[in-house]
């Protein structure tokens, strides 16, 4: 269970998010959910979609919608672990936002 922002940047990954969940997937293997939720402004990107298995953003600002969303996270999270089901993530990019 991850509490990501989703649009920090580094110098050395344009990514952080994406790099950090592709690490963590190296770590625990396609077997252990990854779940976890964003800020409403993320850059959800490909590489984080292929890592995570829910991925759960705040829709309010200010963030007061922040507790019913690690709440929603965790009960998915705690459905895969407890039922070994499968999610599929899908990142598509819209040809007009």
């Amino acid at each position: 269970m991850l509490v990501l922002h989703g649009a920090m940047m580094t110098q050395s990954f344009p990514d952080v998010e994406g790099e950090a969940l592709a690490r963590i997937r190296t770590l625990l293997g396609e077997h252990c959910p990854v779940c976890g939720v964003l800020d409403l402004h993320a850059n959800f990107t490909a590489k984080m979609a292929l890592n995570s298995d829910g991925l759960v953003a705040f829709r309010e600002n200010p963030h007061t919608d922040a507790m019913a969303a690690a709440k929603s996270a965790a009960r998915l999270l705690d459905r895969l672990m407890r039922t070994g089901e499968r999610t599929t993530t899908v990142w598509e990019l819209p040809p007009v936002m």
